[in-house]
């Protein structure tokens, strides 16, 4: 299945900034914990980290292309993945690894990637269409 926080996750931290990445990082990693880990504050650790350093990518962003995003986010689905592997399976003995990857790391992989490449310009439409039309509207209504 796809990891549709991740890409909420990098795709905040890209479009916002290093400490929107965080906060987004840190909430949807508690999600995580909360619903599927034995130990909170694990995930929300992982996903800090994630969130921080995509965010220190918006000093790229181009508002045109979304291969840089989209880029970010199977290299940060990598890198959780091969995250949890050590976490979770090597740290307890089991090595293998051909097992994992070919099952697990790969799939999620072409999942996310095709799930972010139509979810990405749906939530860059909800950032530079929706959200700055709110905050205009309630501007204007506090100046009359």
């Amino acid at each position: 299945m796809p990891n549709l926080l991740l890409i909420v996750v990098c795709a905040y931290g890209f479009l916002r900034g290093e400490t929107d990445g965080i906060i987004a990082g840190f909430f949807c990693g508690l999600l995580m914990d909360v619903f599927y880990a034995d130990i909170i504050g694990l995930h929300s650790l992982e996903y800090m980290y994630i969130g921080f350093f995509n965010g220190m990518l918006n000093r790229f962003y181009v508002e045109d292309t979304v291969k840089l995003p989209v880029f970010c986010i199977g290299l940060s689905d990598v890198v959780l993945s091969f995250l949890t592997y050590f976490l979770r399976f090597v740290l307890h003995g089991k090595f293998n690894f051909a097992y994992y990857s070919l099952n697990i790391i790969l799939p999620e992989f072409i999942y996310t990637m095709v799930v972010c490449i139509v979810l990405y310009p749906a939530l860059l439409f909800i950032e530079h269409k929706v959200i700055p039309f709110t905050f205009r509207k309630e501007e204007q209504q506090d100046v009359f």
